[in-house]
């Protein structure tokens, strides 16, 4: 069977359907939402971090020879001037797959993964089943060709029905000029990353299994899906924390942070990303 990488990121999703879901949304009315939301100062250091960092890590392993589809989920609200970034991105890398989302609309992230995957399949004539991972990747974290090279042992036929999680990584502080510290983590279940394995049958255009990501929250996936866990080999991702981030809104972080970066790392950690050291 032949082997796909499905990535999605939200990407500042204003939407009634998953305001609910973050931390700001549950405090703030819609309007109120929109205006942390789409806050000039986040909006500048979320597209750093996801144009500057993230893509181009994803277009590393693409090159490398892994077969990757980006869905990625953004609000039609946003500024013009980050829609002409996201459009940017289309034009510049073939597999990145942009999806405006208004308001209103009915959010289904199972859709758009279905549908850049029927669209791979029918415009490149393929004729060999898919065993395909769907990947939760948020828009200020990054992943590592080890990712797709851990993941790809995963990629088969009898791990369909499997959710796969790293908890091997680093994270980064940004600052006001970009990262300035890392810490290594390891945490199981982490969200950044974790995946789950499904089959797609070419002749049906379908997926043989009901979860195209891992179902619910990331936290407790192990009791709705089975799990596999691997913290083996070097670190395959960065966790970023930055005064944006949804987990820290409202929150007094200090201890928190304090504690997971009491150990810095002496290794660049962008060369273990890139799989230089």
């Amino acid at each position: 069977m032949k082997k796909l990488f499905v990535l999605q990121t939200r990407f500042s999703l204003w939407n009634i359907g998953v305001l609910p879901t973050l931390r700001l949304g549950r405090e703030n009315d819609a309007e109120g939402a929109a205006l942390k939301l789409f806050d000039p100062m986040r909006l500048e250091l979320r597209c750093k971090i996801f144009f500057d960092y993230s893509l181009p890590l994803i277009h590393d392993a693409y090159r490398a020879g892994f077969d990757i589809l980006h869905s990625v989920l953004y609000s039609t609200r946003l500024p013009q001037w980050v829609l002409d970034k996201i459009e940017e991105a289309k034009v510049k890398y073939a597999w990145f797959r942009p999806v405006g989302v208004g308001w209103d609309d009915k959010l289904d992230y199972y859709g758009p993964i279905r549908a850049v995957v029927i669209d791979h399949v029918v415009k490149n004539s393929i004729v060999e089943d898919l065993v395909v991972s769907g990947t939760r990747l948020d828009d200020d974290d990054l992943l590592s060709i080890g990712f797709f090279t851990k993941l790809s042992s995963y990629l088969e036929e009898p791990f369909a029905g499997f959710g796969v999680s790293f908890p091997r990584g680093f994270v980064g502080r940004w600052g006001r000029n970009g990262f300035n510290l890392f810490s290594n983590i390891y945490e199981v279940k982490i969200c950044v990353g974790i995946s789950q394995i499904n089959l797609f049958r070419v002749n049906d255009l379908k997926f043989d299994l009901p979860y195209l990501l891992v179902p619910g929250a990331h936290t407790t996936v192990d009791e709705r899906v089975p799990m596999i866990l691997d913290g083996t080999g070097a670190q395959v991702f960065i966790r970023s924390f930055h005064k944006t981030n949804d987990f820290s809104h409202g929150r007094d972080t200090t201890k928190y942070l304090h504690r997971i970066f009491s150990e810095p790392v002496s290794v660049d950690p962008f060369e273990v990303l890139r799989g230089r050291r």
